[in-house]
């Protein structure tokens, strides 16, 4: 893991650490049981997915075509991805795209209050 981050190109790479960051510093309060604290976890959340998003998208300093070829060279998981779809900058851009449609669905509901949405949406859950 640490070599495919090492492959990407900056700011790609700084974006993608700062997520795995938030993701980790965001989790913390959410299992303490902490007031407010999955609100603002969206919100970082959100946030580092959509500069990470966007970042894929624009194809800023040939994010999409790093990010390509970095799963084409390294053996994520033991698996050679050099011939899938997945090591295509069009995919990368693709992925991208769903980074930036997430982070502003996290971000505009933890800032409306709203719940994201879903199946089970509507059913308030309680603790024991």
């Amino acid at each position: 893991m640490f070599r495919f981050i090492s492959r990407l190109p900056q700011p790609l790479k700084a974006l993608y650490i700062l997520f795995i960051v938030v993701f980790i510093a965001g989790i913390i309060p959410v299992l303490l049981h902490v007031p407010d604290a999955s609100r603002w976890m969206s919100v970082g959340i959100g946030t580092a997915g959509l500069l990470l998003g966007l970042c894929l998208v624009i194809n800023l300093n040939k994010a999409a075509e790093g990010l390509a070829g970095a799963v084409a060279e390294e053996k994520l998981m033991g698996i050679d991805y050099s011939a899938s779809f997945m090591a295509k900058p069009a995919f990368a851009r693709f992925f991208g795209l769903m980074f930036v449609v997430v982070g502003a669905s996290f971000i505009a509901s933890s800032l409306t209050g709203q719940p994201a949405g879903g199946p089970c949406s509507h059913i308030a859950w309680k603790r024991p």
